[in-house]
C-alpha cells in the first residue's frame, strides 16, 4: 500500500514538472518586413518531457521550453540558426537547424524529446541527431498541436 501511495505521488509530482502555464495558444502579430516564428515542444507522456530544454538562437539562449510550451518570435529576415540543449543530466546533445529566414513568413519549429518524429504526418525539413530532434512542421499540422500549448515568456528559466 505504501509502494502505491509512493508511486502515485512521484508520478504526480513528475507530472506536474516543467509544464508551461502561460496563456493557452494565440495567433501572434509579426513585425513589418519580418518574419514570425513559432517554436514549441509537446508532451510526449514519457521522462524525458520532465524537464526543459533551453532553445536557442544564433547561439544565445532563448528560453527554456517545457512541455505544452510554445514561442512566438519575430525575427529579422537572413540566415539564422535555431536549436536546442538539454539538460545536463539528459545526456544528449544539442541539436541545431539552419534556416533562411524570409520576410513576412510564418515557420513552425518543432522540439522532439528523443523519439523520432512520424515523417508522413509531419512532412518538411528534419534535422537532428539519432536522439532529438528540431524540424519545420507544416502549417496544418503546426496549428492544430498549438492549439493545445501554453505560452512562454522569452528568457524564461524552468529547468
Amino acid at each position: 500500500m505504501l509502494f502505491r501511495f509512493v508511486l502515485i505521488i512521484s508520478t504526480m509530482l513528475l507530472i506536474s514538472c516543467a509544464t508551461a502555464t502561460g496563456p493557452l495558444f494565440e495567433h501572434a502579430q509579426a513585425v513589418d518586413q519580418h518574419a514570425l516564428i513559432y517554436v514549441y515542444r509537446k508532451d510526449l507522456g514519457h521522462w524525458q518531457s520532465a524537464y526543459s530544454p533551453t532553445f536557442l538562437m544564433d547561439n544565445k539562449e532563448i528560453a527554456s521550453i517545457p512541455r505544452e510550451g510554445y514561442l512566438a518570435l519575430n525575427v529579422a529576415s537572413g540566415e539564422h540558426t535555431f536549436g536546442f540543449e538539454h539538460n545536463f543530466l539528459a545526456g544528449y546533445k544539442p541539436v541545431n537547424i539552419p534556416l533562411k529566414v524570409l520576410p513576412n513568413q510564418i515557420y513552425y519549429l518543432k522540439i522532439s524529446d528523443p523519439i523520432s518524429f512520424d515523417s508522413a504526418s509531419q512532412p518538411g525539413a528534419l534535422y537532428g541527431t539519432n536522439t532529438s530532434l528540431i524540424a519545420i512542421i507544416d502549417e496544418e499540422v503546426a496549428l492544430k498541436e498549438l492549439s493545445t500549448t501554453h505560452l512562454v515568456a522569452p528568457n524564461s528559466k524552468t529547468k
